[in-house]
């Protein structure tokens, strides 16, 4: 009503006309609007969220602050969890395996050609320098070796620190490696330098965040080998020309690694206590025992000759054997105590844990948890295959990363020294081009069915779907040599008039006949 009569009087007044005066009241009228509600729904802020971080930072923050807990936690459950061990194993049998990354040369000539004999050459040069004593500085590791402690070192630390040595004088190829703890990269190393760089976490980086040196701790081991000792906290700059410091980059503007199994380390933990927890239950389930409890005060106090302030005064000790059976005191009940461990649910439980485990590692939950009950043909192809996308992944990554940068290394020494020589003359330093003509074939595996990937494979090839060589390669082997061994048989056979037994390909439909009848 005040607002009516305020509205009449400045329509009198001339304030206003009568049409404005009319909107104004309708105006007033009308509900407040609603704030919309349109939004994320996991943006929202409440007490079901209350706990979820609203703070965005750069993913270094992270890092410096949690690095060196996580990896001693790594490297704690490495030592001690058996999947964990069992993780890492996976990762250095199927990213490198039995034989390692294995270099194949391509080179050409000035023409274009390929250049066989130039390509021995270096072949064979290289796998002298791999030999056991020779790659690493310490004289204990060989190429593959090297490998193997590349990817696991990769994955138990999250990163790998590796310097190279040029003029190193422990071989006649002058180029050696020493692996270095990723700890002597101090986390708590920031700084920023008068030449505009910044060090970042011991990584020193210019303005685009390019690596130019690394700052690594001057250690000196403690006699006993139990702690990091730092003189002084001391460093040595070195040129990031000598380093080889990997690391599986997943965020942008991240300077250091962090351990593979990161995501799953809490899990883990607990799942360990648990399962030990539930092995002492059990073990005392498995023992079974009993106590006597005084049912009637007339009863004769146990053990009458204790004094009265020893501990065992007013007790009954007994000790059963196996197979025996026992009458009670008179005035007392023998109570039989039966946990009842392992529970139903332990199984259950343990499963789901390591499925979720297995899939922040990246694993088939069947080779994590060496589990391959209710699994069949198709099911168990599944899971291989979808692994096997991440092992390859993995091999390629660590061709670009780490095998293809140490052999370019290596071959640069080798050709400014002259130490490969054909006909008494030294590959040309011109050349080099043509010499990094190479490729690398990691391990492959053998399938589920082998049977029906080789038909799979044969009607491919009738099919002109395939080559030969990708099939070779597929399976792990270098066409090359599988073509020069091909042909060095048929001459034996040739010059000894026999033959093969039978076609390959009549040999597998056979065996497919063979087993659809077994089936029938």
């Amino acid at each position: 009503m005040q607002r009516q009569a305020l509205l009449e009087r400045l329509v009198n007044a001339g304030v206003m006309t009568a049409g404005e005066a009319v909107r104004a009241a309708d105006a007033g009228r009308r509900p407040a609007a609603q704030p919309s509600r349109r939004s994320f729904d996991s943006a929202q802020v409440s007490l079901l969220t209350s706990s979820w971080t609203t703070v965005t930072k750069p993913i270094d923050a992270d890092i410096r602050n949690s690095l060196r807990r996580l990896r001693a936690r790594s490297r704690h459950e490495a030592q001690n969890n058996d999947y964990v061990r069992r993780f890492l194993g996976l990762v250095k049998t199927n990213v490198v395996g039995p034989n390692g990354i294995v270099m194949q040369p391509r080179i050409i000539d000035p023409a274009g050609n390929p250049d066989p004999v130039a390509g021995d050459a270096i072949l064979e040069a290289w796998k002298e320098w791999g030999r056991k004593g020779t790659p690493e500085v310490t004289g204990r590791l060989s190429w593959k070796m090297i490998q193997r402690q590349f990817i696991e070192t990769l994955a138990r630390d999250g990163e790998v620190l590796i310097r190279k040595y040029r003029k190193w004088s422990g071989n006649r190829f002058r180029f050696a490696l020493q692996f270095l703890d990723p700890e002597v990269l101090d986390v708590n190393l920031n700084r920023e330098l008068q030449n505009g760089n910044v060090v970042r976490m011991g990584v020193e980086m210019n303005a685009l965040r390019r690596p130019v040196a690394y700052h690594v701790a001057i250690s000196k081991p403690s006699a006993h080998g139990d702690d990091y000792v730092f003189n002084g906290r001391r460093y040595e700059r070195i040129p990031a020309t000598e380093i080889i410091h990997e690391y599986l980059p997943e965020w942008v503007w991240q300077t250091r690694g962090v351990p593979w199994v990161t995501a799953g380390l809490l899990r883990l933990n607990m799942l360990g206590g648990y399962e030990e927890a539930e092995l002492v239950a059990s073990r005392a389930s498995a023992a079974k025992f009993a106590v006597y409890e005084k049912v009637d005060d007339e009863a004769p106090t146990m053990n009458p000759g204790a004094a009265a302030d020893d501990e065992q005064a007013g007790t009954f000790i007994q000790d059963f054997d196996s197979g025996t059976v026992e009458i009670s005191p008179e005035g007392y009940r023998l109570n039989l105590i039966d946990p009842q461990h392992p529970n139903s649910a332990y199984k259950d439980f343990v499963k789901t844990c390591l499925r979720g485990i297995a899939s922040g590692l990246g694993v088939n939950y069947n080779s994590l948890a060496n589990d391959l009950e209710g699994v069949n043909y198709n099911s168990l192809r599944k899971g291989a295959l979808d692994e096997r996308d991440v092992w390859t992944t993995l091999q390629d990554w660590m061709v670009e990363a780490f095998c293809r940068p140490v052999y370019e290394d290596w071959l640069d020494r080798v050709l400014m020294q002259g130490e490969i020589t054909i006909a008494g003359k030294p590959l040309k330093l011109e050349r080099r081009e043509n010499y990094l003509r190479v490729l690398w074939q990691p391990r492959r595996w053998q399938w589920v069915d082998p049977l029906k990937e080789l038909n799979a494979h044969k009607v491919a090839l009738d099919q002109k779907l395939r080559s030969p060589q990708s099939i070779i390669r597929e399976m792990g082997y270098d066409p090359q040599t599988v073509l020069e061994e091909w042909t060095e048989w048929q001459q034996q056979l040739d010059a000894l008039g026999l033959t093969m037994a039978s076609d390959g390909g009549d040999m597998m439909a056979a065996q497919e006949n063979t087993n659809e009848q077994q089936q029938d």
